[in-house]
């Protein structure tokens, strides 16, 4: 019995050898972009994200505070913003601007250059207008909501949906001091397990708040609903008639969630690490840099008031 055993730990030892180049560690810094472009129709729209540089292998570690970059936005291949001022490590946005500059198909390409790095740029389509979401809520019990969002998906392009949930209590109309809060899905990561539970959805990320992702890879120009619970908990009988709810929703370019996918991957791929599973692979859509640059369109629904107990 112990031949066998030891002639598979020798095989797990042996047959998976990798040979690694490690020729051009010495090779220039790069930047990392991380932006997205966000275009809510009717209202505004607005370019946010940062830039930072990130060290060779074997390079610099180190950069200077006052590190500066230029940055060039263009629409449809027209420059339509530019600055040379941008301080690394804090920038947050470049456009504001009404959102009928912008259209569905249209091309944004972003392009970073600092001195002693490669210039960084990418390019983003601009994704197709949303479709109707229809919302219905009953109560579960004192604690928890069952939502159903139900969209009509567009049989003609390949879409990726996000969502957004905030809960809110107003008293004679006006906002409570506790402002905004997530309202939180009764699914997902707990401190017993690295693993994620992503209910109905394809990703989970956060940026500036948490986004619930799901892709029509399944359910291509059909009608697609989507049931979940979320933890509403009330301490007292009557705080129902003060309890809100809000729903965000939104057209994310595939891009976004790719690149979302893969960081998950990464941090969750625990039998790829050890070499039981398929690798995770990085995924970025900037040309001479990494990281990635996205687009989303999407609206806030008014506030809906949480329904009493049946």
């Amino acid at each position: 019995m112990r031949k066998p055993i030891i002639f598979l730990l020798t095989l797990l030892c042996t047959a998976c050898k990798v040979d690694f180049d490690f020729s051009g560690l010495d090779s220039d810094p790069i930047l990392y972009m991380n932006m997205n472009l966000a275009v809510s129709p009717g209202q505004s729209t607005s370019l946010y994200g940062f830039v930072y540089p990130i060290p060779s292998a074997a390079g610099e570690r180190d950069f200077p505070e006052a590190l500066y970059c230029k940055m060039n936005v263009y629409l449809n291949s027209e420059l339509i913003w530019s600055r040379d001022d941008i301080k690394l490590h804090e920038f947050e946005g470049a456009i504001s601007a009404p959102a009928d500059i912008l259209s569905p198909g249209d091309k944004l390409k972003v392009t970073v250059q600092a001195e002693g790095f490669p210039s960084a740029e990418s390019t983003v389509t601009i994704p197709q207008t949303l479709p109707q979401l229809n919302i219905s809520h009953t109560r579960i019990n004192e604690s928890k909501l069952r939502l159903s969002l139900t969209i009509e998906d567009d049989p003609q392009t390949e879409d990726c949906y996000a969502f957004q949930f905030e809960k809110g209590f107003f008293y004679e109309g006006h906002l409570q001091p506790s402002g905004v809060e997530n309202l939180e899905p009764s699914f997902g990561s707990t401190e017993e397990t690295a693993f994620l539970d992503l209910g109905p959805f394809d990703i989970i990320w956060e940026d500036g708040g948490k986004y619930y992702g799901i892709a029509d890879r399944e359910f291509n120009g059909q009608q697609k609903t989507i049931d979940i619970n979320v933890e509403y908990p009330l301490t007292s009988p009557d705080q129902w008639k003060y309890a809100y709810y809000r729903i965000s929703f939104f057209k994310v370019s595939p891009e976004r969630f790719r690149y979302e996918i893969a960081c998950q991957d990464k941090g969750n791929n625990i039998l790829g690490f050890i070499g039981l599973a398929p690798t995770t692979f990085a995924y970025t859509n900037v040309i001479g840099g990494t990281g990635c640059l996205s687009c989303s369109t999407g609206y806030r629904t008014d506030w809906i008031a949480v329904p009493e107990m049946d």
